[in-house]
């Protein structure tokens, strides 16, 4: 009875969209006959005989009382079980397989469709598609180049690998940072870098410092000989033929310097600097004091 029950309230679906296609009215209407019963009343058999039929032919198929069939509510999927996929998941686009498909969690409630495929991806996380869309999930060898590129990266470990073939190893230390500013910059730093309060910044100290436009600051940041490291270093990794992504999908050049190691030295320069910049002109009352 209750597997009944669940063929009647899919093809309650499946039929509607046959019969809406005749000019029959909305099953929102009336309701489906039940388990056994002989038919639906005339009134109603008049009103949609292809929607009630399709129902009353499921329902006798069903409770085994006769040789009806059921238009099947399942839709054609792309893929099989064992196809290789990449899924479009909150952490990008991963590989993995499919495993079953028209899955449903036991806690579902009867009327929630079911989900096109269930995955496991290769980091060995169970997870399934909502939906069958190429937006959702596609072909292993469809997944975006630049997401290729950002794999073949993290499969190779590049951050922990390259750094110990670096041009500039330096570049790679943290307790570097300080040194890839300017002198002035520190100075004017100094005692908000002690007490973490951007009050205690003194702009007047900030070299070179001019507003460019509402809400845009310029000034004198970074040690030239830095600049000059950080690009050679860019040009040596591309050199040594290990994985590269670009910035973006737009563009087919660069290095994501966080990827190849330089991360660690990067958050340092954020906390130790630009957090204080960002603190003194956009949060504090500085950024009035620029404006006037």
């Amino acid at each position: 009875m209750r597997q009944a029950s669940s063929l009647i309230r899919s093809s309650l679906h499946f039929s509607s969209v046959l019969s809406a296609s005749r000019g029959i009215k909305s099953f929102h209407s009336f309701r489906a006959p039940t388990i056994g019963s002989a038919k639906p009343s005339r009134a109603l058999w008049r009103r949609s005989t292809p929607l009630i039929f399709a129902l009353f032919a499921c329902t006798q198929a069903a409770a085994g009382d006769g040789e009806g069939s059921c238009p099947s509510p399942k839709m054609t999927l792309r893929f099989k079980v064992g196809d290789r996929i990449a899924a479009n998941t909150s952490a990008g686009w991963q590989l993995g397989t499919v495993v079953a498909l028209h899955y449903r969690e036991p806690d579902w409630p009867e009327d929630r469709k079911s989900a096109p495929y269930q995955i496991e991806l290769d980091e060995g996380d169970m997870i399934y598609a909502p939906e069958d869309s190429p937006e959702l999930v596609r072909a292993e060898d469809q997944i975006p180049w630049h997401k290729k590129q950002q794999r073949a990266m993290a499969t190779a470990n590049v951050a922990d690998v390259y750094p110990a073939r670096a041009k500039h190893p330096d570049l790679f230390t943290p307790e570097n940072v300080d040194s890839w500013f300017v002198p002035a910059l520190r100075e004017a730093l100094s005692e908000w870098q002690y007490t973490g309060d951007p009050k205690k910044i003194d702009i007047a100290k900030i070299p070179g410092l001019r507003l460019e436009a509402p809400g845009v600051v310029s000034f004198e940041c970074l040690q030239p000989e830095f600049c000059d490291k950080l690009l050679e270093e860019a040009k040596h990794y591309s050199d040594t033929g290990m994985p590269q992504r670009a910035p973006n999908s737009m563009n087919n050049y660069g290095v994501v310097l966080n990827e190849i190691g330089l991360r660690p030295s990067f958050q340092r320069m954020l906390d130790g600097y630009m957090a204080g910049m960002a603190g003194v002109f956009f949060w504090g009352g500085g950024g009035r004091n620029m404006e006037r």
